[in-house]
Order: structure tokens, then C-alpha cells, then sequence
């Protein structure tokens, strides 16, 4: 249970059920797809429940679940009941690999594009163009998905027009009707001008290649070098050793799942390994053409993000289609107990956000709302404690630089954001919860003076206010 992530999509979700309006009432930067979304999941849910963060971990995990069983049924395979839910377990454990189990913006654009693709395979085109509208409206970056898979969809409207399905234009209205009912709910049309100004990106084109495009190409001569290797070594054993493809794939695949362990929890070799299998696209059978590019598309729009730059999400989906294509069905047994291994090992001795529990000690929360029966640090657990025992102490209170989960914990969100670094608060100076005490962390997980997460109102702040306070984890002003 990290400070800073956790609660990010959750608080915002906390917001609308408060009554608040998105754009109008609080700042977000990115369309409206995510929170509308868990608010609608979490709707019977309430935002006291003091399990409520172990609720949601749930329902994020029966999201990826449902994303992973629609891969494997693109893959029109011939297997039983055990077989389907042995492999729907594998594709998940990869598709979570280290990432926080928590609502996010991108799985969520990843889970709608999923059934667009899904769609697309069983021809049901009209609904696959809305699924992939979906996915566009969690993340700047899906527009570009929507983009190339409603051109692709609309294409073969015009194709297969005389077999239009009757069943498929059903689905579209429904998805349609819905979605307008939770728009028109959450009043997101009235505030349609302040949603174009939060959501318009002040990055320029360089940003966005940098984050698209330079993410991929090799940063010195020691990774050129591997890059060249890597893709020669690929182009051969196409041309000439076509046989043991899956196995350099086993090979490659298994040094970049089990990077972490080496590289502090995080990824090396993500990207030539995703370079790697859009080449070997190039030779795959004309029957998953489609799937395989939409599944590739979705892995790159995936990756551009200023926080987590990895197609990593994708990889093994990929992977997967590689080895069925050459009938290598019998590696998943052998994957299954090395991937559920990989999966604990990592998480366990590089928990997201956090020392490992080799190290420092982890308790079990209680009696507290929202994260009660999570296992975290001794630190961040008395962390939360202090900082519900001030919001009962001081009542009126914003945390700074960002504490989302804290805002969550105390089922109150007096400002603008839960996030208050400028890149996600573009109008934080007519935040009328200035007025309020601030509690600003000791030991913030975020560099807030300067840099990317560079915080303005929380440097404004501490100039303007009078420290009247200080505890363990925070120093408190008026």
C-alpha cells in the first residue's frame, strides 16, 4: 500500500459520489472514461466501508482476468475448461507482472480496446468502433487507437455490408444508451469547456515523441549494439532456422520477465522485446493479421505515458500468439508454476512503493476506513493512522503535496485534486480550500520544489502560512 498511487482513480471516484463535477468542481487532465467508470462499479459500494480498498483490489483483478479470457478466446483455440482457466491464470499473472493492483487509466483503456479487438474478430464492427471510442476516453494516448481501429472497422463495414448482424447493432445502441445515461448523470456535458481546457496537453510535439517513439530506440552504443544483435539474430532464424523461433523467444522473453529481480523491480529489455515481435508480425499466418496488430497497436498506445513508458502490459498476449502459432501449446505448463513464482518473488522483495517485507517490518491495517485487512510497511501504516487522527483533530485540512489515499481514508476531498503537482492541476490557484490548514509530508514520495512534479501551491503555501505544528510524518500550517 503505497502514498501516492493507490488512491489516484479512487479519489476521484470519491469526489463524484460526493456530488461532485468533474472538470467543473475538481481538476482532471485526462478524459473522463476512468472515473465515470469505477464510480459506476463502485456505485452499491460505499466509500466508508473499511475494506473498501481490498473490494476494489478485487474487482481490478476480475477486470484483468476478463481481459486475459478474451485474448485466449481471439485465439479460437481447441482446449477444455481446465486448460482455458490454467492459461487465463498465466496471461493474467503476466498481465499484472509488478504494476499495482489498483484502478488505473491505462488497463482500463486496455480493457475496453480488448472488446473492441474481441469484437472486430467476431465481426461486430459497429460495436467494436464504440468499445475502441471507450478506450479513448480513459487516455489521450487511445485516441490514436481509436483512430487506426475505427478506420480499420469501418473498412470492413464497407466490406462486409451485406452481412451486417442484427445482433451487433443491438449491442452498439445499448453501449451507446448507457453511456449517455452515465454522461448525462455525472453532468460531464456542462462542463464540456472546462474539459477541453484540462484535457488539452501542453506538450508539444517533442514531448510527444520522446514518450512515443525515442522510449524504443537505443539511449547508447552497449544497447545499439544488442539492439542490432537481437534483430539480425530474429531476421535469420526466420529465413533459415525457422524451427527454433519459439524457443528464442522462450529464451528473450524469459530474461525480460526475470529482469526485475536484478534491475530493483523494474523491466530492462521491454522494448527490443516488443520491437522483436513486431517484426516477427511480419511473418505470422494472414488468419491473425488482425488480431495481432490491434494487439500490437494497443501495447504502443499503451506505453505513452510520462510515468510508466513499457508495452509490458501487452508482451506476453503477443507472446502467447507466437506460440500457438507454432503449435508449442505445451509450454504453458511449464510457464504456469515458473510464472506464479516470478509473480510473488517480485512483488515480494520489490513491493510497489515500498521497502520489502525481508527488510522492514509489515503489519495488517485495522480499524481504520478504507484499508483495513491490506498488509503494508509499520511505517506508511502509521502514516495513515496520523493522518486520520489529524483530519479528526484539525477537521478542515488539504494534504500536500498529494495524498490520495489519506483523502480516501477520511472520505473527504476539499480541493481541487488529490494529486497537487502542476502537470495534474492546471488550476490550482482558484482552489478555494487554501484557506484550510495544510498538511504538507515530511518525506514526500515526490520531489514537489522542482522538476516534473514540481507542486506551486504547495511552495505557495508553505511561503503564505504559519507553521503551527509538527508530527512524526507531517508539519502542519494555517
Amino acid at each position: 500500500m503505497d502514498t501516492i498511487d493507490s488512491g489516484f482513480i479512487l479519489s476521484f471516484v470519491g469526489r463524484l459520489k460526493a456530488g461532485q463535477i468533474i472538470y467543473k468542481d475538481f481538476d482532471y487532465i485526462r478524459p473522463f472514461g476512468s472515473p465515470l467508470f469505477w464510480k459506476t462499479i463502485c456505485y452499491p459500494i460505499s466509500f466508508k466501508n473499511p475494506y473498501l480498498f481490498i473490494i476494489v483490489r478485487a474487482l481490478v483483478i476480475l477486470q484483468t482476468l476478463i481481459i486475459s479470457y478474451l485474448v485466449i478466446r481471439l485465439l479460437d483455440l481447441k482446449i477444455n475448461s481446465a486448460e482455458t482457466i490454467t492459461l487465463t491464470i498465466v496471461t493474467n499473472i503476466f498481465f499484472l507482472h509488478s504494476f499495482n493492483i489498483m484502478p488505473w487509466h491505462t488497463i482500463d483503456g486496455i480493457f475496453f480496446a480488448t472488446f473492441s479487438i474481441f469484437f472486430t474478430h467476431r465481426k461486430y464492427y459497429f460495436s467494436a468502433i464504440i468499445l475502441a471510442f471507450f478506450a479513448a476516453l480513459t487516455k489521450q494516448s487511445f485516441y490514436i487507437y481509436f483512430i487506426f481501429s475505427g478506420l480499420l472497422n469501418l473498412i470492413l463495414i464497407l466490406k462486409y455490408k451485406r452481412n451486417i448482424r442484427l445482433f451487433d447493432i443491438i449491442i452498439s445502441s445499448i453501449l451507446l444508451l448507457i453511456s449517455f445515461a452515465i454522461i448525462l448523470q455525472e453532468e460531464v456535458i456542462y462542463s464540456f469547456q472546462y474539459f477541453l481546457k484540462q484535457t488539452k496537453t501542453e506538450n508539444g510535439l517533442k514531448d510527444f515523441l520522446e514518450h512515443s517513439l525515442y522510449i524504443y530506440f537505443p539511449k547508447n552504443l552497449q544497447e545499439s549494439i544488442l539492439y542490432a544483435s537481437v534483430i539480425a539474430s530474429l531476421i535469420y532464424i526466420n529465413i533459415y532456422k525457422n524451427r527454433i523461433l519459439p524457443l528464442f523467444f522462450l529464451i528473450f522473453s524469459t530474461i525480460i520477465f526475470i529482469s526485475p529481480l536484478f534491475n530493483q523491480g523494474n523491466y530492462k529489455g521491454d522494448k527490443i522485446l516488443f520491437i522483436s515481435l513486431a517484426i516477427q508480425s511480419i511473418f505470422f499466418t494472414k488468419d491473425k493479421k488482425i488480431v495481432l496488430c490491434l494487439l500490437l497497436l494497443l501495447g504502443w498506445t499503451s506505453s505513452i505515458s510520462w510515468g510508466y513508458n513499457t508495452p509490458i502490459f501487452l508482451i506476453f498476449f503477443i507472446l502467447m500468439i507466437l506460440f500457438y502459432e507454432k503449435k508449442y501449446n505445451n509450454l504453458i505448463n511449464y510457464i504456469l508454476p515458473a510464472s506464479i513464482f516470478l509473480f510473488f518473488s517480485v512483488r515480494f522483495i520489490y513491493p510497489y512503493f515500498s521497502e520489502s517485507p525481508l527488510k522492514i517490518r509489515f503489519i495488517r491495517a485495522t480499524n481504520i476506513n478504507a484499508i483495513s485487512g491490506i498488509y503494508m510497511s509499520e511505517k506508511n501504516y502509521l502514516y495513515f493512522k496520523e493522518s486520520y487522527r489529524l483530519h479528526k483533530k484539525y477537521n478542515k485540512i488539504t494534504f500536500l503535496p498529494g495524498n490520495p489515499v489519506a483523502d480516501i481514508i477520511n472520505n473527504d476531498f476539499p480541493g481541487r485534486a488529490s494529486w497537487e503537482m502542476d502537470v495534474e492541476y492546471p488550476n490550482w490557484t482558484a482552489d478555494k480550500s487554501t484557506n484550510n490548514c495544510i498538511i504538507v509530508d515530511k518525506n514526500p514520495a515526490i520531489e514537489y520544489r522542482n522538476g516534473f512534479f514540481k507542486s506551486s501551491i504547495t511552495t505557495y503555501l508553505l511561503k503564505n502560512k504559519t507553521k503551527i505544528d509538527s508530527t512524526k510524518y507531517f508539519y502542519i500550517y494555517k
